[in-house]
């Protein structure tokens, strides 16, 4: 009988690499003969908030909190989520309501992550213990993290410590996205043995993403210069604009700002740009992964508000520190000092870690842990 596994994510709305990320892994479980379904969780709120964002959302002529963009956004995703997130289970907000899908579905483990699901300010929605599977207490349901991040290198709340780190002490297998959130295991929650992995992006091969692109946006981008920039400011606009010149690049792509929806694209048009690009400059953490899937020529720029430390531990994994830009760095920026990146390299560095990131899974999925 094929196992069942529940994906445990944040909610999935217009983040590109938040639902890149779970169909990878999705993918990837597939592959291995398991059958993966998509826990379906979202804030929790009261009823009548949850009735004024429905009505908001198709209300047109009005974008008041962002509601309407959002759920127009996430329906450009319908024919992703078709394809490649078939079985999904239904919406829940508190973990009674998860404990209850989980015993539906017959569920014979959950995996929680990747993204930054242990990050308090991203899930503290009165339910936050759900992201630590407090659903499963006294079931036999097998809990695993995968890549689960905490965004950053430090825990925000003292009061909650005692629960996590009971919750964290039933888990089968623990591993992490950073060797920040490795030291936080063991430090902070007495977790001593979890595991550095990679973002499920990198779990699977390219080809899982080129197929993305085949299946929903063929054909080809533009190229030249992709600047893909979550946060605009003057500083980054003259980092994009010093990439330019030294790179000599006539063509530039200027990814639109999250509020805009004219320009809004499908995610396999997202993963094109990145594909065809000549060369990227991100402050995206996803934007960054797929640079190097597609094996471009970047600068990331750190972006301390979304998470600084995963950029910079994904970077030493690789030896690409050098392409971390502070935000806060002149407009001057030194674009034309950079030295190739030698992607033989990389590319086997990454073959390295995704083997150590598959091993680590299967072994936690057959009950016998790699460290």
């Amino acid at each position: 009988m094929t196992r069942r596994i529940g994906l445990l994510t944040l909610p999935l709305h217009s983040n590109y690499g938040g639902i890149v990320q779970v169909a990878a892994l999705y993918a990837f479980l597939s592959e291995q003969g398991y059958q993966p379904i998509l826990l379906r969780k979202e804030h929790h709120k009261a009823a009548w908030k949850l009735a004024v964002i429905a009505a908001l959302k198709r209300i047109p002529g009005q974008n008041i909190a962002n509601y309407r963009s959002q759920f127009l956004k996430l329906r450009k995703h319908a024919g992703f989520m078709q394809a490649f997130l078939p079985i999904q289970s239904g919406v829940s907000r508190t973990p009674s309501q998860l404990a209850a899908e989980s015993a539906r579905l017959g569920l014979d483990t959950v995996i929680v992550g990747s993204d930054q699901v242990w990050r308090l300010d991203y899930i503290d929605d009165g339910a936050y213990d759900a992201y630590f599977l407090s659903f499963l207490q006294n079931s036999s349901v097998r809990r695993i993290s995968y890549a689960a991040s905490f965004g950053t290198d430090q825990w925000a709340d003292d009061g909650k410590v005692a629960q996590v780190t009971r919750l964290l002490g039933e888990f089968d297998s623990v591993s992490v996205r950073e060797d920040s959130g490795v030291a936080l295991c063991g430090q902070r929650f007495a977790r001593k043995d979890a595991v550095h992995v990679l973002d499920p992006t990198l779990l699977v091969e390219r080809a899982f993403h080129e197929g993305v692109i085949q299946q929903l946006a063929p054909g080809n981008s533009a190229g030249g210069l992709y600047a893909y920039v979550l946060d605009r400011s003057a500083t980054k606009q003259g980092i994009i604009d010093a990439v330019q010149r030294a790179q000599q690049l006539d063509t530039m792509t200027l990814a639109e700002p999250e509020t805009d929806l004219t320009g809004y694209v499908n995610i396999g048009q997202w993963a094109r740009r990145f594909r065809d690009a000549d060369f990227v400059v991100t402050d995206s953490y996803h934007g960054m992964i797929f640079s190097i899937i597609f094996e471009k020529q970047f600068v990331a720029i750190g972006n301390a508000g979304r998470g600084l430390t995963r950029f910079k531990s994904l970077l030493a994994m690789l030896g690409l520190e050098d392409r971390l830009c502070d935000a806060s760095a002149s407009p001057a920026f030194g674009a034309v000092e950079l030295k190739p990146i030698d992607y033989q390299r990389v590319n086997q560095r990454v073959a390295e870690l995704r083997e150590h990131s598959k091993a680590f899974l299967l072994g936690a999925l057959a009950k016998e842990p790699v460290s």
